[in-house]
């Protein structure tokens, strides 16, 4: 239970940190966020969270910065979705 509340937690942070880096064009901060999201999401097995933030990752290591930003609305619902059914098990 404490490994999800941790894992809602941190993402929360993260997206924040995401969003600004993504708002203030700051590709250092955004490609690390992304890499530590795919990462605590696949370890966590949150796949759709994951999936996204994959490809995600992928256009980012080939500097495709704006289209990898395209995927930010879709990553919020994918996490919005994935807080409530964590909340509804916990």
């Amino acid at each position: 239970m404490e490994l999800f509340q941790s894992f809602i937690s941190d993402t929360q942070e993260l997206m924040v940190d995401l969003q600004k880096s993504a708002a203030d064009d700051n590709f250092e901060n955004y490609y690390t966020a992304v890499h530590t999201l795919k990462g605590l999401s696949g370890t966590i097995g949150c796949s759709r969270m994951f999936e996204v933030l994959k490809v995600m990752d992928s256009l980012n290591k080939e500097k495709n910065f704006n289209h990898s930003k395209s995927y930010l609305h879709q990553l919020s619902a994918v996490f919005s979705d994935t807080c409530v059914a964590i909340k509804n098990h916990l």
